[in-house]
């Protein structure tokens, strides 16, 4: 008996256990400069957690399972472990030094361009005008004058990855956290995220310290999550930047349950009970994602609202 199958898991949902922070999220928005950097999810695990995860890796069915839809999908790559260096699918977790150091090691997901320009408009011919009247704009670029691309391939390995080493950020044997240590940081939340043939899907679990958090903001808009989410969104479809940030919505309703939405359809909502407490857990997951970029949007939004459980603390 390997020492997986004789290690209980660690259900987070529980209300009756609190447990010492594994994994956090967090959101940058990015920089603009001579060397801009693009909008971040920061995923940042306790060290021990992730050197025990890894050293069963190769027992993980998903990085199999997510590889292989990789393929299908026409962005095959390797699942890179070597923590100290990018790894996960294509190298998609890079890691920083945070500006204070600490147990956890820091990893930046770089949100990728995925609308990329390819030439003049076939259509109108670079002119940006209606070809027929001459008059207007072109339904075809909307007065861009470009031709544009999907690349999807660095969205699927961010999806993919997610979905490979989920089982640390959902559920996690609790031989991995055996060396995590208690310093009075609360686990604030667990992640699932699918990727495969299904349509995209995320889920949380969130904690106590986050449902007391939504409480104390009941009734009130979230516009650093609305902003997270809609930077995220046109980092990968600049053209959409010509709609506005309509439907990229964020809110907390009269008793305290959050509801986020992406591009006016992707949404995410409280599941289970209505009247959550500061003792009780909440789960908040989604409905209508149809594509990889309204699930990390949506993934985007939630690590800023971890970014703002964090600094009132």
């Amino acid at each position: 008996m390997n020492k997986l199958e004789s290690s209980p898991l660690v259900h987070f949902e529980s209300r009756d256990r609190r447990l010492p922070e594994w994994f956090r999220l967090g959101f940058s928005f990015g920089t603009d400069g001579p060397d801009p950097l693009p909008p971040q999810i920061i995923l940042a695990v306790e060290k021990s957690a992730l050197v025990h995860f890894m050293e069963d890796i190769e027992r993980n069915t998903l990085v199999k399972y997510a590889g292989e839809h990789l393929t299908h999908r026409n962005a095959s790559a390797e699942f890179l472990t070597d923590i100290r260096e990018p790894w996960g699918f294509g190298g998609i977790l890079k890691p920083y030094a945070p500006a204070e150091p600490n147990d956890f090691l820091h990893f930046a997901i770089n949100i990728p361009r995925v609308e990329k320009e390819a030439g003049f408009c076939r259509d109108c011919e670079g002119t940006g005008k209606d070809q027929i009247t001459g008059q207007g704009t072109c339904h075809r670029c909307n007065g861009s004058k470009k031709e544009t691309k999907q690349d999807q391939s660095e969205l699927n390995m961010i999806s993919a990855t997610l979905c490979a080493i989920h089982p640390l950020l959902e559920r996690p044997y609790e031989v991995w956290l055996r060396d995590v240590k208690d310093v009075g940081r609360p686990q604030l939340l667990s992640l699932i995220t699918s990727f495969g043939p299904q349509c995209p899907f995320i889920a949380v679990v969130f904690s106590p310290e986050v449902v007391g958090f939504l409480a104390r903001n009941a009734g009130r808009t979230l516009p650093q999550i609305e902003s997270a989410m809609w930077k995220t969104y046109i980092q990968m479809v600049p053209g959409y930047e010509r709609y506005g940030p309509y439907g990229f919505e964020a809110s907390v309703d009269r008793e305290g349950c959050p509801s986020f939405s992406v591009s006016r359809d992707a949404l995410m909502s409280v599941s289970g009970f209505r009247q959550p407490s500061s003792r009780d857990r909440m789960k908040f997951d989604s409905t209508e994602v149809m594509s990889y970029h309204q699930q990390v949007s949506l993934l985007a939004g939630i690590a800023m609202l971890c970014d703002m459980v964090k600094t009132t603390r």
